[in-house]
């Protein structure tokens, strides 16, 4: 049995923050990894949830010169600072998708992380082969009425929300991203920082 006065003393010794890890419990979220937001948060009137960014900053992590109460987050305030990168919608086929994380099974559903594997046109005529987004929405076949109008709309049955690619060109006709304060746990770390 521990006295109080251990406890206290044991208090003191520890970090006041324990580490904290992403959804997953696999990997603790660092600066500089690439992260996809993974619950509703709101950011300036945009649902982020889906999109993908880059941490900036882990407002958890304090410097060598800042100690003390005055430096600590306040009880359930976010502390990771993300960068959302920008995005656009488009439209697809099964076949010119590849799933590459989320549901179990063959088939493309809502939440799943995919790729652009041929040479689709999306918004501002550009191509989006090779590009990664994340299915918004999935299509299917009115099962009640066959002759329903949402069997017609369903030729590309399946809508992306697709990364734009960081390159100079891209940059200079889009806005100024988003940037917004996450926990943790409404990340999912898609690509480790080198700096780990």
């Amino acid at each position: 049995m521990i006295l109080p006065t251990a406890r206290l003393a044991l208090a003191l010794l520890l970090p006041p923050h324990a580490p904290r890890f992403s959804a997953d419990n696999i990997a603790c979220v660092c600066k500089g990894d690439v992260v996809q937001i993974v619950s509703d948060v709101m950011v300036k009137g945009t649902n982020t949830k889906g999109m993908v960014g880059d941490v900036l900053e882990d407002l958890d992590e304090n410097d060598a010169e800042e100690w003390g109460a005055c430096c600590e987050l306040a009880f359930g305030q976010a502390s990771l600072n993300v960068r959302l990168r920008p995005t656009v919608m488009g439209y697809f086929e099964p076949g010119e998708l590849q799933k590459l994380s989320g549901s179990k099974g063959c088939d493309i559903d809502e939440g799943d992380r995919v790729r652009v594997t041929d040479d689709v046109q999306v918004k501002g005529g550009r191509n989006s082969n090779g590009w990664e987004g994340m299915v918004y929405e999935v299509w299917s076949d009115c099962e009640t009425d066959p002759c329903c109008v949402c069997n017609e709309l369903s030729t590309v049955p399946i809508k992306v929300m697709l990364e734009l690619p960081t390159d100079a060109d891209a940059a200079a006709d889009q806005p100024p991203p988003l940037e917004g304060l996450y926990d943790p746990d409404e990340v999912k770390v898609l690509r480790a920082s080198v700096a780990r």
